[in-house]
């Protein structure tokens, strides 16, 4: 897997640049909106029968449709945006129109999403009919860009696969006693959900008395989205479907055992299960590309210089990147970045989650600004409209090795910001040529 070579260099002209402060460009990495669960197998479709093998209690699936199903969640599509979950979209979109683009023009706005996720598709389009509201050109699939590649999680290996056992198992333990080190730090939380799930028929337990959540038996799955089988994964499964729940409305959740507040803090272990595959070492085989787009993509608009590999124009002033919260872990891990949002745990990837980044510009040269921005879980819950007297949580993120390097506070400049995107990516794992060539020979790529 090869590493980026000595920064070529790349000055920006400040004499190109514009006086003032204003942003001039926004970078939205965003995860999909609240969706319906996966089944606990992980595949299939989300029904009574594949909830009974982990539980009898009364949760509710949502295929095939019915009053007590697709009823409940609002759609009968397994792992399918909600309207509930469209709603909130819809109204953090009119809230960044107000307070980040009023001033932008439709043709100023580019969509990128995982396009063969529907739910992905789902959220870019009704982002923008609340964002833009007046661009029914902006509200249809068919202008959305994007490919798997780009917004990989780590099912596309062709290019760098880092599937080794030996190496990935040292992330959850090792297998050393059956990653009871693993079962041990999040017992508590495992309890809590088990309390509300009240897992598990005998059959899923063999040889263990009695059979519960705790004492399902741990062992190596080493998929992308999760590392293990067992009691952490279940764990993490019913707690994040639980959390589902509560955000998507539902007048009972949690089977009526578990506030909000405690599903929020049982969240810990998805996101745990997450960063445990998407860590530092696996981070830039898959993240690679998509760090690289939004770098690329900042730089273009500064330079005024198409980037050899993106999709959209000089003159865009808002992307767009609807992804899943395996790709914001990317992200996090690559830049090495932490953040703490109102109403959430620690780095936590909510639906609606929102990385951005925006661009601007000073009489010193680009800087850019990154934050974190999200809705509380109670104003997802609520579908609660958005506003300066009902804001959304939002949170400057620091970008280390770059902010606070040549200027105080958070921002940081482009030209630093590339250096540090160049030391961590993998140009090897990125398999648009344009993107590759310009995080690896710099300037002499653009046009």
């Amino acid at each position: 897997i090869n590493s980026a070579p000595p920064l070529p260099a790349m000055r920006l002209s400040l004499a190109t640049l514009a006086a003032g402060s204003t942003v001039d460009f926004s970078v939205v990495l965003t995860r999909h909106g609240i969706r319906t669960p996966y089944p606990p197998q992980g595949v299939g479709n989300l029904t009574a029968e594949a909830i009974r093998e982990y539980t009898d209690q009364p949760f509710p699936p949502c295929y095939p449709p019915g009053p007590e199903t697709s009823g409940i969640w609002g759609t009968s599509v397994t792992a399918g945006l909600t309207p509930h979950g469209a709603k909130n979209i819809r109204k953090m979109g009119a809230y960044m129109r107000q307070s980040n683009f009023s001033d932008v023009k439709c043709h100023q706005v580019t969509l990128y999403s995982d396009v063969d996720s529907q739910r992905d598709n789902d959220t870019a389009t009704n982002w923008t009919l609340g964002a833009f509201p007046e661009c029914p050109e902006l509200h249809t699939e068919a202008v959305i860009k994007g490919n798997a590649m780009l917004f990989n999680q780590g099912q596309e290996t062709s290019l760098c696969n880092v599937t080794d056992e030996e190496v990935l198992s040292t992330f959850v333990g090792g297998p050393s006693g059956g990653f009871e080190a693993l079962r041990k730090a999040y017992q508590l939380d495992i309890e809590t959900v088990d309390s509300a799930v009240q897992c598990c028929p005998q059959a899923t337990c063999p040889g263990s008395a009695p059979c519960n959540m705790s004492t399902l038996p741990i062992t190596y799955k080493g998929q992308f989205y999760g590392l293990t089988n067992g009691a952490f994964q279940q764990g993490a499964y019913w707690g994040a479907f639980m959390l589902l729940e509560a955000l998507n409305g539902h007048e009972n959740y949690g089977n009526g055992k578990l506030s909000l507040e405690q599903l929020v803090d049982v969240y810990s272990m998805q996101v745990a299960a997450i960063e445990q595959a998407s860590n530092a070492f696996t981070s830039p085989c898959y993240g690679s590309q998509l760090v690289v787009h939004m770098l690329a993509s900042l730089w273009q608009r500064a330079t005024g210089k198409p980037v050899p590999g993106l999709e959209h124009a000089v003159d865009q002033k808002v992307i767009v990147l609807a992804a899943h919260d395996i790709n914001l872990a990317l992200v996090r891990m690559i830049l090495d970045l932490s953040w703490q949002v109102k109403g959430w745990i620690p780095n936590a990837l909510a639906p609606g989650f929102m990385l951005i980044f925006e661009l601007t510009t000073t009489r010193e040269g680009p800087l850019v600004s990154a934050y974190l921005q999200a809705a509380t879980p109670q104003q997802l819950r609520q579908a609660a409209d958005l506003s300066d007297a009902n804001p959304p949580g939002r949170t400057p993120v620091v970008i280390p090795g770059c902010s606070g390097r040549r200027q105080p506070g958070v921002a940081c400049r482009l030209e630093d910001l590339r250096e540090v995107v160049a030391m961590r990516v993998r140009p090897g794992c990125i398999a648009n040529e344009g993107l590759r060539r310009f995080i690896t020979e710099g300037d002499s790529v653009l046009v």
